[in-house]
This record gives structure tokens, C-alpha cells and sequence, in this order.
């Protein structure tokens, strides 16, 4: 597995703000108000409102571009051996495909 690489504040900031906007786009202001972010070291965790976590995104040292790791409730882990056919893409195309994965 590669080195997590941590997220520089400033890009932190905006992951967060990134992903609410991606939601709002996708006409969700719904879950872009409820929904858990979280930073943590290489990571940016989202969660659902009631605090059940949906997926990660880890940063890969460009703020354009995320790896997305699901969660996997199977084994209550997040997944890391690619069990989900989409890896990554902009902070937009990893909550769409969280969203599309967990049918919300």
C-alpha cells in the first residue's frame, strides 16, 4: 500500500467544502447539510447523517484527484483491495459514486 500522504490544511478546507458543493450540484442539499466530514491524516471521511461511515477519500498529493475507498459493512473496513470497480477521480466523482453505490 502507497505512503499516506497528509492534507495540507488549506486543501483540507476545501475537500470539505469541495464534497458539500459536489452534493448540492447533484441537487442532494439535503445529505450536503447532513452528511459527516472528516479529516484525518491522508483522509477525508464521509459518513452519513446518522454517523454510519459511507467512504474515504485519500489524498494522493493533488487536490484534483482522490482514490476512493468504500466501506464494506461485510467486514466493517473500509475497502483496500479495489472490491468496488471505481477507484478514484474528482472530489464530484468519488461522492457520486458513493452515493450510486449505497443507492442514497
Amino acid at each position: 500500500m502507497a505512503k499516506t500522504v497528509s492534507i495540507p490544511p488549506k486543501v483540507a478546507e476545501k475537500s470539505i467544502q469541495g464534497i458539500r458543493a459536489a452534493l448540492r450540484k447533484m441537487g442532494r442539499a439535503d445529505l450536503a447539510s447532513s452528511m459527516g466530514i472528516e479529516v484525518k491524516r491522508g483522509f477525508v471521511y464521509v459518513a452519513e447523517a446518522d454517523g454510519s461511515p459511507l467512504c474515504r477519500l485519500r489524498y494522493l498529493g493533488k487536490p484534483d484527484v482522490w482514490g476512493l475507498q468504500m466501506f464494506k459493512w461485510s467486514t466493517e473496513s473500509y475497502d483496500t483491495e479495489g472490491d468496488f470497480p471505481f477507484g478514484g477521480g474528482s472530489l464530484a466523482d468519488c461522492i457520486g459514486q458513493a452515493l450510486e453505490v449505497y443507492n442514497l
